[in-house]
C-alpha cells in the first residue's frame, strides 16, 4: 500500500515491492496501478475465501540461520530464523546458530558501533567464534571467504524468487525495483543483481515503511461474489446486456451490505465511496484481470462498451499485445464492491535540490569491507545527514538507526526531491 502511494508520486504504474525482515522475504508486484489481489489465498494447505494482498513469501531475511549439512557438507540457509528474538549470534541472547546478519557484521558490511542507531550494543567476537567453529572450519574455508559465500547465496535465493516466480512473463525492464524493510537496503543491490530493471530504489524509513504503508490505506471493506457471463460477438447489444445483467444484480447486493455494515460502524452515507470491480478476462484465458468499472449499471450499450472498453485498456498495459486474442469474446468470473471511507495520510514532502555533494558532515569515516575475496576500503555515510540532491558512489555503505544501505562499486546513488534514493550503475 506504501508502494502504491509512492507510485502516485513517482509517476510509475509498474513497480516490484521487495521487503527483507529478520524471517522472511516477501515480495509482490504492481502492475499498471493495480495491486495483486489474491482472491483465495492458501492456508495450512486450503484455500479461504478471503481475499488478501497478493504477496509471496520465503524463509530468507538477515536471521536466518547458517547450518552446514552433515550429509552433504554444504552450506544450508534456513528457512528458520533467529528473527529479532534471539536474534544473531552478535547479540548474545541465546542463540548460537550463525546468522545473515552475523555475517554482514563480519565482513565489515554493519557497523559494530552503530547497530540500531548504537543502541543494542553487540559483540564482533561472538559472531567470529561461532561462524568459524559451525561454517568456516567444517567446511575448511577462511572466515570471511566463507562469509560472502553465505551472503551471496542468500542474494541469489532472493534473486531467483523475483524473477523465476513472482515475475516470471513480465518484462523487468517495465518495472522499478523497490527494496524496503529493515534489511532491504542492506541485500537490495545484491538481489537487483544484473537484470534489467528500469530502475531500483529505496527510501531511508524502510525501516518503517510497511508501517508508513499502512498509514497510506484508506479504511475499506471489500465484498466478492462469483458470477459467470459470457459475451460474444455473434450476440445483439440486448442478448449481451441480458447476460450481464447478474453484474448490476451483485453490484446492488454487495454495495447494500457494505453500506449497512459501514453504517452499523459509525459512518455516515456521506463518508463512504463506492467502488464497482468486474474480474474479466478474454474467453478461454485462464487469468481474469481487475477491472474498476467506470460505470454503475450495465443497463445501455454505452455503458457496456464502456467497461469493455476500460478492460482492454488495462489489459494492454499489463501484457503484450501478442497474449491478446482477436476474438471479441469476454468473459466475467466475478464481481467486487469496494467501501471506503477516506482516512488522513502522510505524504511524501517535495524539497529544493541540495548539492550533488554531500556536507562534511555526512561522511563518518572510511572502513574495510570485505567484498569479492579481498578487504576495500568503504566509505561510510549518516544517512541522516545526506539530503535532496545528494549523490554517492560505491564502494559506500550509508548509515540510519534503522536501516544499512549498502552500495557496491559499480553502483551510484542519488537522492531525488521526495528523499528517495535511486540506485544505478556508474557510466550507464
Amino acid at each position: 500500500m506504501g508502494a502504491k502511494y509512492l507510485s502516485s508520486v513517482i509517476g510509475e504504474e509498474n513497480i516490484v515491492c521487495s521487503d527483507v525482515g529478520g524471517t522472511s522475504f516477501d515480495a509482490g508486484a504492481i502492475t499498471a496501478g493495480v495491486l495483486p489481489i489474491d482472491r483465495e489465498p492458501g492456508f495450512q494447505d486450503m484455500y479461504v475465501n478471503v481475499p488478501m494482498l497478493g504477496i509471496t513469501s520465503i524463509g530468507a531475511g538477515t536471521g536466518t540461520y547458517i547450518r552446514v549439512d552433515p550429509q552433504t557438507n554444504r552450506i544450508k540457509l534456513g528457512p528458520d530464523s533467529a528473527g529479532g528474538t534471539p536474534g544473531p549470534t552478535f547479540m548474545e541472547a541465546g542463540n548460537t546458530t550463525p546468522t545473515i546478519n552475523d555475517v554482514n557484521l563480519l565482513l565489515g558490511i554493519l557497523s559494530e558501533t552503530n547497530y540500531l542507531g548504537g543502541k543494542v550494543k553487540i559483540k564482533k567476537e561472538a559472531s567470529y567464534k561461532h561462524f568459524k567453529e559451525k561454517v568456516a572450519d567444517p567446511l575448511g574455508l577462511d572466515v570471511y571467504g566463507a562469509a560472502e559465500t553465505c551472503l551471496e547465496l542468500l542474494n541469489v535465493i532472493m534473486r531467483e524468487h523475483l524473477v523465476n516466480s513472482l515475475m516470471v512473463g513480465h518484462d523487468l525492464r517495465e518495472y522499478v525495483l523497490l527494496g524496503y524493510g529493515g534489511g532491504g537496503p542492506l541485500h537490495l543491490l545484491g538481489y537487483a543483481g544484473d537484470y534489467p530493471w528500469k530502475a531500483v530504489c529505496t527510501v531511508p524509513h524502510a525501516g518503517a515503511f510497511s508501517a508508513w504503508g499502512g498509514a497510506c490505506m484508506d479504511y475499506s471493506h471489500r465484498r466478492h461474489k462469483s458470477v459467470g457471463a459470457v459475451i460474444t460477438p455473434d450476440l445483439d447489444d440486448a442478448t449481451k446486456l441480458a447476460y450481464l445483467q447478474p453484474v448490476t444484480g451483485t453490484w446492488k447486493e454487495l454495495e447494500a451490505e457494505l453500506q449497512q455494515e459501514l453504517k452499523e460502524e459509525g459512518f455516515t452515507a456521506e463518508q463512504i465511496s463506492i467502488s464497482r470491480v468486474v474480474y474479466m478476462k478474454y474467453y478461454g484465458q485462464l487469468d481474469d484481470v481487475e477491472v474498476e468499472s467506470p460505470v454503475d449499471n450495465l443497463d445501455t450499450a454505452a455503458s457496456m462498451n464502456a467497461l469493455i472498453q476500460a478492460f482492454e485498456a488495462l489489459y494492454a498495459r499489463m501484457f503484450t499485445l501478442a497474449a491478446r486474442p482477436n476474438v471479441g469474446s469476454y468473459h466475467v468470473t466475478e464481481v467486487c464492491v469496494i467501501a471506503k471511507v477516506a482516512t488522513v495520510k502522510p505524504r511524501l514532502r517535495k524539497f529544493s535540490l541540495g548539492d550533488r555533494k554531500p556536507a562534511e558532515k555526512a561522511f563518518k569515516c572510511t572502513r574495510p569491507v570485505f567484498m569479492r575475496g579481498k578487504w576495500q576500503d568503504a566509505d561510510i555515510w549518516e544517512m541522516e545527514s545526506l539530503v535532496p540532491g545528494n549523490e554517492v558512489d560505491g564502494l559506500a555503505v550509508i548509515e540510519a538507526s534503522n536501516t544499512t544501505l549498502f552500495v557496491p562499486p559499480e553502483w551510484h546513488v542519488r537522492v531525488d526531491a521526495h528523499d528517495i534514493y535511486w540506485l544505478t550503475r556508474r557510466g550507464s
